[in-house]
């Protein structure tokens, strides 16, 4: 299994928030949180974090499977927000890669809050 992660890009809002949607549905069912759930989300909002934070994708033998959304707070200061993949694609590491990459990928700051 190849797994990469590349920074998102426009053409990819449709298949990020169909994966996200998956990812968070069962959430959304149990809690009915239709506020914060990233499964409500409006595709509107995606592209402004794809141009203008940090947005990557999960890509698992050349598809992508998941996200990474992070932002950055103040100097030096980043958020993890969510990294969201695929329910078939649960429990092989893959989250413990993205935290690794996300870990070395310090798009110029050093700390990281969750």
């Amino acid at each position: 299994m190849e797994i990469t992660f590349e920074k998102s890009k426009l053409e990819d809002v449709k298949k990020l928030l169909q994966i996200q949607n998956e990812s968070f549905q069962e959430a959304l069912t149990l809690h009915k949180d239709y506020v914060t759930n990233p499964a409500f989300e409006s595709i509107e909002k995606i592209p402004y974090k794809i141009q203008k934070q940090y947005y990557y994708k999960i890509i698992v033998n050349g598809g992508i499977v998941g996200g990474i959304y992070i932002y950055k707070k103040e100097d030096h200061l980043y958020y993890l927000n969510r990294i969201f993949i695929r329910p078939k694609y649960e429990n092989f590491g893959i989250g413990k890669m993205a935290m690794k990459f996300i870990e070395n990928a310090k798009e110029g700051g050093n700390h990281y809050e969750l």
